[in-house]
């Protein structure tokens, strides 16, 4: 009796905890589009195992300047994205752990950031977020198979 009743409560707060995360992502892709209106986007996180976690978006212009910016930080679903103007008008290739906008902030904010400058500077331009889904993925292996057989060379 009791395993049952610990299995539903357990069952119960997953399903719980997902429908309340739709939420928090509906909110991080109204923000992402926000910022892809004023300039290409790069995203920063700092996951937080035990502590919380952090991630932030820039949009950056042409030249590579902080148009606008926004930070979600926090351990549950009630977290959302605050405005964060610490690096508007600043280059982002030149933002470091130690810039002097940056000296307030705490460590998993500076870590988040530091992610999205390494992330932009390694891809040479802003990262993008979307990926290809698990049907797309499987109906391109399918129409590659089709057009060029399989590993034997033979044709099923």
């Amino acid at each position: 009796m009791s395993f049952y009743f610990i299995a539903l409560f357990l069952l119960g707060s997953f399903l719980l905890q997902t429908y309340l995360t739709t939420f928090q992502l509906k909110d991080f892709q109204k923000n992402y589009k926000q910022l892809m209106q004023n300039g290409r986007v790069v995203i920063g996180k700092n996951r937080g195992r035990f502590r919380a976690g952090t991630i932030v978006m820039f949009a950056l212009n042409d030249s590579n300047e902080v148009t606008q910016a926004v930070q979600m930080q926090g351990l549950t679903f009630k977290s959302r994205f605050k405005d964060f103007s610490a690096l508007n008008g600043i280059d982002f290739t030149e933002v470091s752990e130690d810039h002097e906008n940056l000296l307030h902030y705490n460590t998993l904010t500076k870590k988040a950031i530091i992610s999205a400058r390494e992330a932009f500077l390694t891809n040479g331009e802003p990262q993008n977020i979307q990926k290809e889904s698990l049907f797309n993925k499987i109906a391109s292996k399918l129409r590659k198979n089709e057009k060029g057989g399989n590993e034997n060379g033979t044709h099923c």
